[in-house]
């Protein structure tokens, strides 16, 4: 059996120190446990850290519970629904897709469990999907 190893942190640019070879993770905790705080707190330190160091990063938060179908029922692809959030908040940086394929975003999607759904089966396809985008766009270096 496998000896599991016991981690403490203070602070979650610390988490992703020690796993910088892992390009996705996720950060678990009950309804109003303050993932999205850890997560807003993130986006701070690791904004500030890129100022200091003059380095060409940027963090994009973007809460999923407004991920929803097009006028039309169709529901947009994963890259596609970033690329509008993004150019609706930054409309004077470059385009969303330069910075994921330079890997130089940290890409930070809260509010998983709150994507709009019809059913449990929606939902699980709806996960499935972001799974996916982000396997995907990691694998790629774009994510």
């Amino acid at each position: 059996m496998a000896e599991i190893e016991e981690f403490r942190f203070d602070d979650l640019r610390e988490v992703l120190s020690k796993a910088e070879d892992s390009p996705a993770l996720v950060l678990l905790g009950a309804p109003g446990s303050g993932k999205s705080t850890l997560l807003r707190r993130l986006q701070l330190d690791h904004s500030i850290d890129r100022l200091r160091d003059n380095v060409e990063e940027v963090s994009f938060f973007v809460q999923l519970n407004g991920y929803r179908a097009h006028g039309n029922g169709d529901l947009p692809e994963p890259l596609e629904w970033l690329t509008a959030r993004w150019s609706e908040r930054y409309p004077t940086l470059p385009e969303l897709e330069n910075y994921l394929k330079a890997g130089r975003v940290l890409l930070l999607l809260d509010a998983l469990n709150e994507m709009p759904h019809k059913s449990p089966a929606d939902y699980h396809r709806l996960v499935g999907l972001w799974k996916e985008y982000t396997q995907s766009a990691c694998s790629q270096g774009t994510g």
